[in-house]
């Protein structure tokens, strides 16, 4: 009520700025109460967070005399407040009511004393998720309730027709856990994912980092431990690890194929091939070395491959690790740490907050992570070149669990080794979290993330393809990490255009740099003066030594006035000293000042390094997919049709920009001294908040908060809906009352329902079809035609002599079905280069076919279902209104059924939308592997050619002839086999849009049936007395479930439409 007029973030009831508010003034303290102050803060606009309502209210504190007054304690609301009132006292004032906001220190100071981690933007996070996880718990133990209730012998007179239905939806919702948010980090080695990660999750070194190569060699998933959260022993572990191996089959399989490259054309074992020459076979040869140990295959040279092969594969240490009798994977579990319940729950919370609470705790903590990190570090990370056999080659993936609060609302981080992993088994890991992610990050250096290959390769066509394809471009994030590293005059020569965006910023950045030229030019000039005093100085105290040896010399008349010379020098002496000293003094006062200066420039430089490189990710971005998005060619020219139907909504949203952030993890550890004093001070940035690291986390929290909200919510309207159709069941029955004819009419009713449902789903199915039809069967079919066209000379490519590969790198593509990274040639994909004019052709039609336009048709057929409910219960309350009945009773009822109807529609939708996204996802992803397939046997053919001279002349006549041979067909049929299957996709939309039909029709009966189920069909063992106590009784208890049910929905901020607290008034 008072505070109805401000916007403020989602996750702040109106109670909650009111709390805020009432942190920093009594209520007294303000003019009218709150209430007037709340509404000068509504006029300021849109308040995003705890520390905005704070400071806006100090604000407007600061110019109204009659507020300062009063809080300054002067009994004249006409005297101004003495001085004392200032930024000081404010602060103090501040810190008091949420120090987790404020920055005492000034941002050109660092102290070892000084505490830097005060900024945690989680803490208004977690307290609106511990809301919505408390909501779900309530809804949990309500349809816990109503299940009793249900199954509770003596209330079959009221359930017995509706139980089932009921308990099923039941136990369908409370097997329902809130959802995770998967984000997956791409990018090559070394580029910093590991330290982002790191200081991400407030961690020194849970992931190794180093500055010399890269260190993640598996896929890691980072999650919250909530073994912290449901602590009840003295025994919880802090830290977990499950590292999962691959299966025996899957290694001896590409133990095979190394093998093969370490052999020569006898198929005996040479020595390990020199790298400068043969890359790739000198790199299959480490590999076996890694996991069986250094000179395990000099010990085999000269061998044959079938005696070496022997030996591998029964080795003893690789059974143990992945032999299992049933086929399967090994598992092991890896704990680090023991704190009992009451650490348990202070380890979850922020790291300021551990700080705080239990110093001795967080070291514990921190030697918890470095205990771990060793245990942990065999499994997942290269231990560089040791003799012994490695375990990590062998590794599928690695799932850590923490006490991170970042995760902590269900967040889930994962580390991919990159694009630069030969393993085909990690390779195929990291290609399921690519598929299944709900976001990626692209993480690259910010020096290079314009200009990096990589980073090009990662948002190339290629890729912005398969993101439109997947309908995700919008859930691309990309990450320019080490932003500390920074040359302020290089950035200052480059982007003087950048810097003039903000007022007076290139002025005071010039400024700077003078200063310090001047300082610098000022310590040169105070040098030279430093040397002539030297100078100066080294000569009298030669003159003093040479006074020393004539007075030892002289007669002792003569000494007298020797010693007055001495003295007279040294004089001098202690003079030039006293000056040296000054001007060193000086010096050092002006390289501090310079340092300073420094400093200060080099932030200033970053920060405008880092708006050039969002600026120009975004528009390089966006400009790609608009090209992909919007093709003009001569297809479209030739095939008008093809082009965008004009009634769908734009592929690409106007406001649509990629999200960037220029993070300084490196700067960030420090100042949160997470890192040790011996890596020195921050280099570039002052404050927490200037490396992007907290805004980083904050975007995290606040997407993973937004799922958990939803489905909070969701859970609570379901069992709201639940509730209320058991309070129906228990109404008063009005059978002996009611007019006849009503079970008729309704069933009538519901056949028109029915009717009207079917051909929604009929107008569904013929769009679907038709834009099918119009747009992307032209365009795939044309596609397929393209790459056959293409396919041999694509072929003829991979060997040539001017850009082709040479013999081993082809040899091992060949030898691994096609698809193979080379450390010589990098990724090496052949099938994707026979897929590419295919997919260049098809994918801005299936964007908009499978994407676009099939969002369209579906929110259009869910805004006519809706309508189409309404029509059916307008028409009921007039048929029943007219036959007689209570116009309230029957427009009460009317409305029960619109919200429960309405969340069915929802429900079913989100549902509908969720399963064709998962489905038209792997079937664009089928394409390309449909292709792969049909080159296999092209690839074993060439692979078993005769091995010796001319060998790969061989290899390539075979493996082109294939090409040329199957391009007749190939890509027209894994076309026909793919638009074969968009008709399943589309019968499935149908199929569940049909079945929502019949769930409205149930619900329906359930809240109407009141009317004519008689109660003379309640059975002979419940008499009618009981069957009153019994239902006087359960009214009593759905009226507290009620009351408990409209208290949750309040607290989340749902709209109770209607529901009053008790359902039988």
């Amino acid at each position: 009520g008072d505070f109805s007029n401000i916007e403020v973030l989602a996750t702040h009831t109106m109670a909650d700025v009111r709390s805020i508010i009432l942190e920093d003034f009594d209520e007294d303290m303000l003019p009218n109460g709150s209430k007037d102050f709340a509404i000068k803060l509504s006029q300021s606009g849109r308040l995003s967070s705890k520390r905005e309502v704070q400071v806006k209210a100090w604000a407007i504190l600061d110019q109204d005399v009659t507020i300062q007054a009063k809080a300054c304690g002067c009994d004249d609301h006409n005297k101004r407040p003495s001085a004392s009132f200032d930024d000081r006292e404010r602060s103090k004032r501040l810190r008091k009511a949420g120090s987790v906001f404020v920055k005492e220190e000034s941002e050109d100071d660092y102290s070892d004393d000084e505490d830097c981690s005060g900024v945690e933007p989680s803490t208004v996070f977690e307290n609106a998720s511990a809301t919505y996880d408390q909501a779900v718990q309530d809804s949990r133990q309500l349809m816990k309730s109503c299940e009793k209730i249900l199954t509770h012998p003596e209330n079959q007179p009221f359930f017995s027709s509706k139980a089932s239905g009921l308990e099923e939806e039941l136990n369908t919702w409370l097997g329902k856990n809130p959802p995770h948010t998967t984000i997956c980090c791409l990018g090559a080695t070394g580029v910093g994912k590991s330290s982002l990660l790191n200081a991400l999750l407030d961690e020194a070194s849970v992931l190794p980092t180093s500055g010399s190569r890269g260190c993640t060699a598996a896929v890691v998933e980072l999650c919250f431990n909530q073994d912290l959260v449901d602590a009840s022993s003295d025994e919880t572990s802090v830290y977990k690890a499950q590292v999962e191996f691959m299966s025996l089959q899957e290694w001896l399989e590409e133990l095979q194929i190394l093998l093969n490259e370490c052999c020569n054309p006898e198929n005996n074992i040479v020595r390990r091939p020199d790298s400068r020459r043969d890359l790739d076979a000198a790199s299959s040869w480490d590999k076996i070395e890694q996991v069986y140990g250094r000179r395990t295959l000099s010990l085999l040279l000269g061998k044959p491959k079938e005696e070496a092969w022997g030996v591998l594969k029964d080795d003893t240490r690789v059974l143990k690790l992945l032999g299992r009798d049933d086929g399967g994977v090994n598992t092991v579990v890896v704990q680090e740490g023991t704190v009992n319940s009451a650490e348990a729950k202070l380890l979850c919370g922020p790291l300021s907050d551990l700080n705080k609470a239990n110093k001795e705790l967080a070291k514990r903590k921190s030697c918890f992570a470095e205990s771990f990190r060793r245990k942990i570090n065999d499994y997942v990370y290269g231990e560089g070149n040791g003799e012994g056999p490695q375990t990590w080659p062998l590794i599928r993936k690695c799932v850590l669990f923490g006490p991170w609060p970042l995760l902590s609302l269900g967040g889930r981080l994962v580390d991919l080794p990159g694009i630069q992993d030969s393993n085909s088994t990690r390779a195929k890991v990291a290609e399921t979290y690519r598929q299944q992610c709900d976001f990626i990050w692209i993480v690259a250096p910010v020096k290079r993330a314009v200009d990096d290959s990589i980073a090009k390769e990662l948002l190339g066509d290629q890729f912005k393809r398969q993101l439109l394809m997947d309908g995700q471009y919008c859930n691309v994030r990309f990450i320019c990490t080490q932003t500390d590293d920074c040359e302020p005059n290089e950035i200052m020569q480059d982007h003087e255009d950048v810097a003039r965006k903000e007022n007076g910023r290139w002025d005071r950045m010039k400024e700077m740099r003078d200063e310090i030229a001047h300082i610098s030019t000022q310590i040169e000039a105070i040098n030279e003066e430093k040397e002539s005093l030297s100078k100066k100085l080294r000569k009298l105290r030669h003159e003093v030594r040479d006074i020393n040896l004539r007075m030892k010399a002289k007669e002792e008349d003569d000494a007298e006035d020797l010693v007055g010379l001495r003295d007279e020098k040294k004089s001098h002496i202690n003079y030039l000293n006293e000056q040296i000293a000054l001007k060193k003094e000086n010096i050092q006062n002006l390289e501090k000042r310079s340092q300073d200066l420094q400093k200060a420039l080099k932030a200033v430089a970053a920060i405008i390094r880092n708006e050039y490189s969002t600026a120009r990710m975004q528009i390089d971005f966006r400009a790609g997919l608009e090209e992909l998005v919007n093709p003009v060619g001569e297809e479209e020219l030739e095939h008008p049709h093809v082009r965008q139907n004009e009634s769908l909504p734009p592929p690409l949203p106007d406001n649509f920009q990629l999200n960037v952030n220029c993070i300084s993890a490196n700067d960030y550890l420090k100042l949160k001294k997470l890192k040790s004093s011996s890596d020195g001070k921050p280099s570039t940035f002052s404050s927490p908040d200037q490396t992007q690291i907290p805004a980083l986390c904050g975007a995290v929290h606040e997407t993973t908060l937004q799922y958990r909200r939803f489905f909070a919510q969701k859970l609570a309207k379901k069992a709201g809906n639940l509730l209320e159709l058991m309070c129906q069941s228990v109404a008063e029955t009005r059978s002996t009352k009611t007019p006849g004819g009503l079970k008729q009419a309704f069933d009538e009713e519901m056949r028109d329902f029915a009717t009207a449902m079917d051909s929604l789903v009929s107008e569904f199915v013929h769009k679907a079809q038709s834009e099918v039809e119009k747009s992307l069967e032209p365009a795939m079919r044309s596609g397929a035609s393209k790459s056959a066209s293409c396919a041999t000379s694509t072929a003829s490519s991979w060997g040539s002599k001017e850009n082709g590969l040479r013999y081993p790198s082809y040899q091992a593509a060949v030898r691994r079905a096609g698809e193979y990274y080379s450390k010589a040639k990098g990724l090496i994909n052949f099938n994707r280069s026979l897929y590419d004019p295919m997919e260049e052709k098809f994918s801005a039609a299936w964007q908009r076919t499978m994407d676009t336009a099939m969002r369209g048709f579906l929110e259009s057929s869910k805004k006519n279902a809706k309508q189409t409910v309404v029509g059916a219960l307008e028409s009921l309350f007039v048929q029943f209104t007219g036959a007689g009945l209570n116009a309230d009773l029957v427009s009460s009822m009317r409305h029960r059924a619109y919200r429960i109807c309405m969340e069915d529609v929802d429900n079913s939708f989100e549902f509908i939308m969720k399963k064709l996204i998962e489905k038209q996802r792997k079937l664009n992803r089928s394409l390309l592997p449909n292709v792969a397939r049909r080159m296999g046997p092209g690839y074993e053919a060439a692979a078993a050619v005769e091995r010796g001279p001319g060998a790969f002349s061989r290899m390539k006549h075979v493996l082109c002839q294939h090409a040329d041979d199957a391009s007749r067909d190939m890509f027209h049929q894994t076309v026909s086999e793919a638009l074969d299957s968009v008709p399943s996709i589309i019968h499935h939309v149908s199929t569940n849009i049909k079945r929502l039909a019949k769930i409205i029709h149930t619900h329906m009966d359930r809240v109407f049936s009141v009317w004519w189920v008689s109660q003379a069909t309640i059975p002979p063992p419940f008499p009618e007395p009981i069957v009153k106590n019994t239902r006087r009784d359960l009214q009593h208890q759905l009226d507290d479930l009620c009351k408990v049910h409209c208290a949750t929905l309040e607290k989340i901020g749902v709209d109770k439409e209607g529901m009053v607290e008790s359902c039988f008034k």
